[in-house]
């Protein structure tokens, strides 16, 4: 009777941003029953997200150093993310951080600054705006997911604070809470949101009760339990101009019988809404508005 030791190839790369330093990059041998150690190394700027692949017998996905039993042939990927938080510590104060297509962790802006994104740039995680002074900050061009209590939150608006969210998409996943949360905006304070497209959030836009004033307008909320929700009690923020979701306008209970587009749940006006999505209106150059018909 002739016996032979059964091998197994294991095949290792990563994504940019690190490399996979034990065993190496590369098709590696091994009898069979085998624990394999692998450990990845992230880049300077960069974070390690997850071990995909063939990945069943892959003792912790989601961590840098871990084993891997060898019970068949296996090809298996690293995975790096860049981290924004980073990339935010090397921006300038009021200077502008451009983000190419690729994927990036949320993080914390603390500084005035404009945050620029082109399609394909991806967030996965929430952006936080800290409570800055006399700062002018800019969100744009961005696709924000894969977040769970927030796509963006602002903490403080000052009084001569200027703070513009302008054409991301925020697409919550299950068990994103808010797309866009503003803790409080002091009177005289500037938050424009504009032309974003929010949904498959619990609460697409929240307003809290220190929210003294906003211009929402030309957004897209759709797709969430409730589109817009405000705490606030005579504020002067306004949330006309926008597309819920259907043309006979958002949900408000005692205020638009038959809108049947996202909710909008407190004291803030919502007239005229558009009837068309806001990309439509734009494109068209042509106002498509809607009011509540008794």
């Amino acid at each position: 009777a002739t016996f032979t030791q059964i091998t197994y190839d294991l095949t290792v790369d990563s994504t940019a941003g690190g490399s996979v330093t034990t065993p190496g990059e590369g098709t590696f041998p091994y009898n069979a029953g085998e624990v394999v150690e692998l450990v990845a190394v992230a880049d300077t700027g960069y974070e390690f997200v997850n071990w995909t692949g063939d990945t069943a017998d892959i003792a912790d996905t989601s961590a840098a150093s871990t084993t891997i039993a060898m019970n068949g042939d296996y090809s298996i990927t690293a995975n790096f993310i860049a981290d924004l938080g980073y990339l935010i510590g090397g921006t300038d104060r009021g200077g502008t951080l451009d983000l190419p297509a690729g994927t990036y962790t949320g993080g914390t802006i603390d500084k005035p600054m404009t945050m620029r994104g082109t399609e394909g740039t991806v967030i996965h995680g929430g952006i936080t705006i800290g409570e800055l002074t006399g700062s002018e900050v800019t969100i744009e061009n961005l696709t924000i997911t894969d977040y769970t209590d927030f796509g963006i939150k602002i903490v403080k608006v000052r009084a001569e604070d200027t703070f513009i969210i302008r054409n991301n998409t925020i697409q919550g996943v299950e068990g994103s809470i808010t797309g866009i949360e503003v803790d409080e905006v002091e009177v005289g304070g500037s938050l424009t949101i504009e032309q974003n497209s929010i949904s498959g959030n619990e609460v697409g836009i929240k307003l809290l009760a220190a929210v003294a004033d906003a211009a929402i307008h030309f957004n897209g909320v759709t797709g969430n339990t409730v589109g817009l929700e405000t705490l606030a009690i005579d504020s002067a923020a306004d949330a006309g101009s926008n597309w819920w979701g259907d043309i006979s306008g958002p949900k408000v209970e005692d205020g638009n019988p038959g809108g049947i587009g996202d909710e909008v749940v407190g004291d803030i006006p919502y007239e005229p809404w558009l009837t068309r999505d806001f990309q439509t209106v734009l494109d068209d150059n042509i106002a498509y508005f809607g009011f509540p018909m008794v």
